[in-house]
């Protein structure tokens, strides 16, 4: 049986029999009417999920028992984040929901030279992205980052591979970036200018087509975001024929 999992703040206490958590509390009470005696998943930010046990639920205080470590995420894989464009609000919150479930380490909203809209509700994206992790299985949630101009973000230092997704570039290969941590770029509505894609070029940014069809913004990150992700290795692994 599948059991609910829920992302808790802080570290959690495997010594501990009680959680404080108004919200959490809430949630398993009276939206999921969850019984004494039921087992659920906690996990934090340190990667590892719990199996616990309810006891009781009173006045925003979850007590449990604890059952034993489930798994913990794999530190050793290269990271694959994600920076994309923003676009209408919902279609960026779609893009924050299924990059999380597909796997991505960290999301920062970019302004392009075509972004109409300027602004995200971060506090919003993260409930999307915690919901997003904990149904998707994931053990981390991944960091949401403020917007900033794409010209800024290329003079970071980053010691990866960088990859511009557009029509104009090379179609894309697993063997891009394998092993290594990627930063992904992606357009708004309107694409890239040709200064930002010359721009790109000119700070070591590759640039790949995931496709031979035209994709729309939010489309593009979640193609991109989950070929790199699987197509991730751990540190040291080498490259191997398939």
């Amino acid at each position: 049986m599948k059991l609910h999992r829920f992302f808790i703040e802080g570290k959690f206490e495997k010594d501990g029999i009680s959680l404080k958590d108004k919200g959490l509390a809430h949630q398993l009470k009276n939206v999921l009417r969850v019984s004494k005696e039921t087992s659920v998943i906690f996990f934090d930010a340190t990667g590892s999920e719990y199996e616990v046990v309810i006891k009781d639920i009173r006045n925003g205080v979850i007590t449990y028992g604890f059952s034993g470590l489930r798994k913990k995420e794999d530190d050793s894989l290269s990271k694959v984040h994600l920076f994309a464009s923003v676009i209408k609000r919902e279609n960026f919150e779609w893009i924050a929901q299924k990059a999380t479930e597909c796997g991505v380490s960290s999301i920062t909203p970019i302004r392009a030279e075509r972004t109409v809209k300027l602004a995200v509700k971060e506090e919003r994206l993260k409930k999307i992205m915690k919901e997003a992790a904990e149904q998707s299985g994931r053990t981390r949630i991944p960091d949401l980052f403020p917007v900033r101009d794409f010209s800024d973000v290329l003079t970071d230092v980053f010691h990866g591979i960088s990859v511009l997704c557009d029509e104009s570039g090379d179609l894309y290969s697993p063997a891009i970036a394998r092993g290594k941590d990627v930063r992904i770029y992606i357009g708004p509505e309107g694409g890239w200018t040709e200064k930002e894609i010359a721009y790109a070029r000119e700070n070591d940014v590759r640039v790949c087509t995931i496709g031979k069809f035209t994709l729309r913004a939010e489309t593009a990150a979640i193609v991109a975001t989950y070929l790199f992700v699987n197509d991730r290795k751990k540190d040291g692994d080498t490259d191997k024929k398939r």
